[in-house]
C-alpha cells in the first residue's frame, strides 16, 4: 500500500487489540498521529481500548487529553470508551466523575458505568445506578441484569425483593430462557435465600438441596452444582434418596455418566426415579449397552418399572433396530400392565417402524385406535 489513510490505520489497531498485540496498536496509533492525520473516535476508542486491558492508567489519561485537545471529548461513543477504560484500570472515581459531567450519554454509557460498580463490588451503587438507569426510561438488556442480579446474590438487606423484582423485569423482556440470565436468577436466589438462612440459625433441609438440584439442571449450571455438591457433603445429605435422585439426574443430563453412576451406587434407598434418571442418562448420552445392563438390573432387583423407563428402551430398541429385544420388554410391559400407557405404545409403534417391520407397526397402531373407538 503507497500510502495509508485513516481507515487503514484504524483497522491495524483494531486487528493488533483484537489479538493482544497491544504494543503494536499503539505503535500504528502513535505513527498516525505522526503522519499528521486527523484522528478519529474510532482511532482513540483503539487506544483506549489498550489502555483498559493493560491497566495503563497513565496512558490512558495521556490518551483522554488528546480526545480533549481534538475537541471530541463530548461524542458519546469516547465517553463510553473513557468509562470502560477508567473502570477497568481500577479508577471508578474517574469513571463516576466522567460520566456525571457528561451531558450526552445513552444506555452503553449506564451499562459501562454499571459494569465498573460490579466489577470492583461495589453492590449498592450497581443497584442505585440500575434504578436511575430504568427511570431515565433507559431499557436494560442481558449484561445489566446479569450485573444487578449478581449484586443482589452479595448484599442482604431488600436484595430478594429487589431481585423477585429484576426476575420479573427478566421475563417481560423474554430473556428468562438465556443460559446466562438463568445461571445468574439461580445463583442471586440461592445465594440470597442462603444468606437468609445463615442469619435466621436455619440448616438447609434435602428439600432445598434438591429444588436447588433441579434449578441446576436446568440451566445446566455446572460449576455451581459442584458448589451446591459441596455444601451436601458438609451437611452429610449425600445418602438421602431425594438428594441422591438429583444428582444423578443433574450428571447425567450433563454428560458426566461416571458420576452419575457414582452417586446411584452410594444411594442407599434407590426409587424408581433414580433408576429411570440412571438409565435415561446412558441412553442420552449414547452408552446403550449400560443402559440395558442397569435396565436388566433393575429387573432382577424385584422392583417394577413404570412407564418412562419402558418408553426409553423401547425407544433404545428402536434405534438398534433391535425388534426382538423390543417385543421382549414390551412382552413385559404388557404382563407388568404398562402396555396401556400412551407413552409406551407411541414407542412400540416407533420401535417396530424403524426396525422395518411395518406389518407389525400397522398392526401395534390399528389396536390403539381401537381402543380409542372401540366398535359397537
Amino acid at each position: 500500500m503507497p500510502k495509508r489513510n485513516l481507515i487503514s490505520y484504524n483497522s491495524l489497531i483494531s486487528g493488533y487489540n483484537e489479538v493482544g498485540l497491544f504494543e503494536k496498536a499503539m505503535g500504528v496509533f502513535n505513527e498516525a498521529r505522526m503522519a499528521g492525520l486527523k484522528l478519529d473516535r474510532f482511532t482513540y476508542a483503539g487506544a483506549l481500548s489498550v489502555c483498559g486491558q493493560t491497566s495503563d492508567f497513565e496512558l490512558g489519561k495521556l490518551v483522554h487529553g488528546l480526545i480533549v485537545v481534538n475537541g471530541s471529548g463530548s461524542e458519546v461513543v469516547l465517553t463510553n470508551s473513557l468509562i470502560d477504560m477508567y473502570s477497568k484500570c481500577g479508577r471508578v472515581d474517574h469513571a463516576r466523575k466522567l460520566f456525571q459531567s457528561s451531558d450526552n450519554l445513552d444506555h452503553v454509557s449506564w451499562n459501562s458505568l454499571i459494569a465498573c460498580y460490579a466489577r470492583i463490588g461495589a453492590n449498592e451503587e450497581t443497584l442505585t445506578t440500575l434504578v436511575k438507569m430504568h427511570q431515565c426510561g433507559l431499557s436494560l438488556n442481558t449484561y445489566t441484569l446479569e450485573s444487578a442480579l449478581k449484586a443482589c446474590g452479595k448484599i442482604l438487606d431488600n436484595s430478594g425483593l429487589f431481585g423477585k423484582i429484576l426476575h420479573g423485569y427478566t421475563v417481560k423482556l423474554g430473556l428468562d430462557l438465556d443460559v446466562v440470565e438463568g445461571t445468574t436468577l439461580l445463583d442471586m436466589y440461592a445465594k440470597t435465600c442462603g444468606l437468609e438462612m445463615q442469619r435466621l440459625g436455619i440448616k438447609p433441609s434435602t428439600f432445598t438441596f434438591s429444588i436447588i438440584l433441579r434449578a441446576c439442571k436446568l440451566v445446566e449450571a455446572l460449576e455451581y452444582e459442584k458448589q451446591v455438591h459441596s455444601q451436601v457433603h458438609k451437611y452429610d445429605l449425600q445418602g438421602d434418596e431425594f438428594i441422591g435422585s438429583g444428582l444423578i439426574d443433574f450428571y447425567s443430563s450433563v454428560g458426566l455418566s461416571d458420576y452419575a453412576l457414582r452417586y446411584f451406587n452410594l444411594t442407599p434407598r434407590l426409587d424408581i426415579v433414580s433408576w429411570t434418571s440412571m438409565v435415561a442418562g446412558y441412553l442420552q448420552n449414547g452408552e446403550t449397552e449400560s443402559a440395558f445392563d442397569l435396565f436388566y438390573r433393575l429387573l432382577e432387583s424385584g422392583m417394577k418399572p413404570d412407564e418412562f423407563i419402558i418408553s426409553s428402551m423401547l425407544g433404545a430398541c428402536a434405534d438398534l433396530a433391535a425388534a426382538r429385544s423390543g417385543e421382549q420388554i414390551q412382552g413385559y410391559a404388557v404382563k407388568a400392565g404398562l402396555g396401556k400407557f400412551t407413552v409406551v405404545q407411541n414407542s412400540q409403534i416407533c420401535m417396530y417402524a424403524k426396525s422395518g417391520d411395518i406389518d407389525s407397526a400397522n398392526l401395534a397402531f390399528t389396536e390403539r385406535i381401537l381402543m380409542w373407538f372401540p366398535g359397537p
